[in-house]
């Protein structure tokens, strides 16, 4: 959360939702939320479900575009919103991701590639954050079949479109079903090097 008051774009609302949080960490983040003039507390205390989470969530926010990112994540340059709107206000973009990185700053995610390690999975990961990639694709704004929903931008009106995340799949391939949706719909997903976080991938939630 502090990480996210580092940016340089302004225009934005932090909605949080717990779902099934320790008094602790409820706690913890509702000082956050008492001392910030951008960040809301809400709870959703259901069976864990991503989808369902994230949906209703996107119900409670009255905005043009979704950032959704999960709450393991830190961010790495002060422009990464600026970097995920260039990309995502083009009216033929459907979702927009980031480049996302372990603690030891090597690849997670850099976009998703469909059948690769089964049903989909990320291409460079492992490889060290700057490494160009197979044909500089890890640091190129580029077209993907799918991006994380760990950090993805859409369009209000393009995720009311898609009738938003599946929640018959409550855990994972959620985001790959979503993005695939809207290449269905017509439009285009994007992955973007120019927004960076580091990704505490599944610390927070086994």
């Amino acid at each position: 959360l502090q990480s996210i008051l580092m940016s340089s774009y302004s225009n934005y609302e932090v909605l949080l939702v717990s779902n099934n949080s320790s008094a602790k960490e409820f706690d913890t983040v509702a000082r956050f939320v008492r001392t910030s003039k951008v960040a809301r507390l809400v709870k959703h205390d259901i069976a864990f479900n991503w989808s369902a989470i994230n949906n209703w969530g996107a119900k409670q926010i009255d905005a043009d575009y979704y950032l959704f990112l999960n709450n393991d994540m830190k961010v790495i340059n002060q422009d990464w919103i600026e970097a995920l709107l260039s990309c995502g206000a083009d009216e033929k973009v459907g979702a927009v991701g980031a480049k996302l990185l372990f603690e030891d700053d090597t690849v997670q995610h850099a976009g998703i590639v469909m059948h690769l390690g089964g049903v989909a999975g990320h291409p460079f990961k492992g490889l060290p954050a700057d490494h160009p990639g197979y044909f500089g694709y890890a640091e190129i704004t580029r077209n993907v079949a799918a991006v994380t929903g760990a950090c993805l931008l859409v369009k209000k009106s393009v995720m009311d479109l898609a009738e938003g995340f599946n929640e018959s799949l409550g855990v994972a391939y959620n985001d790959v079903d979503f993005c695939l949706r809207l290449i269905e719909l017509g439009f285009r997903n994007v992955y973007t090097p120019f927004a960076r976080l580091y990704h505490f991938e599944s610390k927070t939630r086994p």
